[in-house]
């Protein structure tokens, strides 16, 4: 056995519940509706308002900064305007989001061997819930703690509200808990929380981002930790 299944197998054995971030570890939500396509529309509404943006707004092809930069504006209009022109951007990208290979995979060994499962995102709740929807997905999660419509955008990920709103859900305590996650915001969420985290990473730039954030453990395939579920090891 490797040392990465090794890792994951002494992780996974000792919890009862698997939280999975969505954009990433399950699916590439904007895979054909792009999301530099999704920030520049939310960056018009806030034109809109005559509002001046930063170079680096302008720029990003991150529609949850631009989400994230409105919210710290303290309009109230404006921020829910963003709000719900995003929600509805990701449930439409949802409809064509590509798998994770290994994604899905996960989801249903996990369910299987009797672990909870839970979506923990800062993706729309409405988007999250279309996707398991439309790949048979939601016998097999419990929960979806996502980015719901009332909730302040400061409560995003690495904030770790969304974690705990998933362990209050399955009612869990957070040492019986491990979050994996692709990127800097779910490591430092997951700790903050008190649960073990495990970083999703396919490029060595992405896993070296997380190894700096003291991921408890690092996985570079979703089928390889679907393997460890199902087995204790890499198949």
């Amino acid at each position: 056995m490797n040392d990465e299944a090794t890792s994951l197998g002494a992780i996974l054995s000792a919890k009862s519940a698997l939280l999975l971030d969505f954009d990433g570890p399950v699916c590439q939500v904007f895979a054909h509706i792009r999301d530099r396509d999704v920030a520049a529309d939310l960056r018009a509404r806030v034109d809109r308002f005559n509002i001046p943006m930063p170079r680096w707004l302008t720029e990003t092809a991150d529609p949850l900064l631009v989400l994230r930069w409105v919210d710290r504006l303290g309009s109230s209009m404006l921020t829910r305007t963003v709000i719900d022109t995003l929600i509805a951007a990701e449930t439409r990208a949802a409809d064509s989001a590509v798998p994770t290979p290994g994604g899905h995979e996960v989801i249903t060994a996990a369910s299987a061997v009797g672990r909870k499962v839970a979506i923990v995102s800062n993706n729309s709740e409405e988007a999250v819930w279309a996707y398991l929807r439309r790949h048979g997905l939601t016998p097999h999660v419990h929960l979806v703690a996502s980015r719901y419509a009332t909730m302040p955008p400061s409560l995003m990920k690495p904030d770790p509200h969304l974690v705990y709103r998933a362990l209050e859900g399955l009612r869990i305590a957070a040492d019986t808990a491990v979050l994996v996650g692709d990127s800097a915001t779910d490591i430092q969420a997951a700790r903050a929380a008190g649960v073990t985290s495990v970083g999703f990473a396919v490029a060595p730039d992405k896993a070296a981002i997380l190894e700096r954030e003291n991921a408890d453990a690092i996985v570079t395939s979703m089928s390889a930790l679907a393997s460890v579920l199902r087995t204790g090891r890499i198949e």
